[in-house]
This record gives C-alpha cells, structure tokens and sequence, in this order.
C-alpha cells in the first residue's frame, strides 16, 4: 500500500501535474482547492491507509485534472486493497447522511429520519459499549498480591484501581477507591 501511495504521490506533487491543473478549464477556486489539496498531502513515510484512500478517491473521480493513466490505476488498487481490509468503508457515507427532509415533511419523510436517527443512536451506544469493555489504562503500579499491573476503573461512584489479571482470589476481590485530597493553599 505505502508503494501504490509512494507512485500516486510523485505522479500528482509533479510539476508537470500541477502545471496540468493550472492550465485546465476547472474555475479559478477550483484550481486553487486542488492545489491546496496537493500541498497538504501527507508524504508517504508517514501516510496512513486513510491519506492513501483519500488521494485514490479524488484521482478516480476526476476532480484533479490531468492524473495519469499509471496512478490512476494506482489509485484503484489503493482503494480495492482498502475495501478488502475495511469492508465499511462505501457505506459510511450513506450511515452518516440523514435522509433530506422537504419544508412540509410528509409521514414517510419523518419516518425515514427517525430511523436515520435510531441507527445512529444504536451504532453509538454499541461502539460506546464496546469501548468501555476493552478499554482500560495501565498504570505504573503493581498489584500487591500477585505483582501484577493493575488498571484504572471510572464507575459513576467514583475512580477505582483493580488487579488487571485477578489470576489470585485476593486479586478479584480486592479494588481501591481513588480520592482527590482537598488541599487549601494560604497566599
């Protein structure tokens, strides 16, 4: 991936490429949006798969002018290799985009928008969910009875620390409450 990115890279940061889109029938502002996006590439030894996609996506749908042939099959297999390792990728457009409403909605209209909105609170509440249980920080501490790390807990009750392994039933039942020390400084 990093040398399909490499070769669409040079192929469009080229002076031959930018003289291309300066010499196209794109308006001014167009012009000058496709040079501002050239500039602010990523370079290669430190792009990831997104800057990657991203480029193959605006050299495949023609909106910088003068691509050639070479990266635009480049792009098309930076954008295949994409869809095999992310799969969603084509249908985050269409989750993230509510459906158009009218000024005087109909029944449908309002329907379809609801549930826009129940599948995006869903797909929240699962991420968020998911999150939470295979989240946790490890912290420069060990647990006192089986040496372990231990890694911090935040529960509406307060911040706890725990055993991470609880490999000892010491471990599992042992959890210490964080308390925030209120101190007063006199001036």
């Amino acid at each position: 991936m990093k040398d399909l990115y490499r070769a669409i890279y040079s192929s469009v940061k080229s002076e031959e490429s930018v003289y291309k889109i300066r010499s196209s029938g794109l308006q001014n502002e167009e012009k000058e949006r496709v040079i501002n996006f050239l500039r602010k590439l990523a370079h290669p030894i430190v792009a990831s798969v997104w800057d990657a996609y991203e480029l193959a996506v605006m050299c495949t749908s023609g909106l910088i002018p003068g691509v050639s042939k070479e990266a635009v099959d480049d792009a098309r297999r930076v954008i295949a290799e994409v869809k095999k390792h992310y799969p969603y990728v084509e249908q985050k457009q269409s989750v993230l985009s509510p459906p158009e409403l009218s000024e005087e909605p109909t029944l449908k209209e309002l329907a379809q928008g609801i549930t826009w909105t129940n599948k995006i609170l869903t797909r929240f509440a699962i991420t968020l969910q998911a999150v939470q249980e295979s989240s946790h920080s490890s912290l420069k501490a060990q647990c006192p009875f089986c040496l372990e790390d231990v890694m911090l807990l935040v529960r509406n009750e307060g911040i706890f620390l725990k055993c991470a392994k609880g490999s000892t039933p010491a471990c599992k039942k042992s959890e210490w409450k964080l308390s925030v020390a209120e101190t007063s400084s006199d001036f």
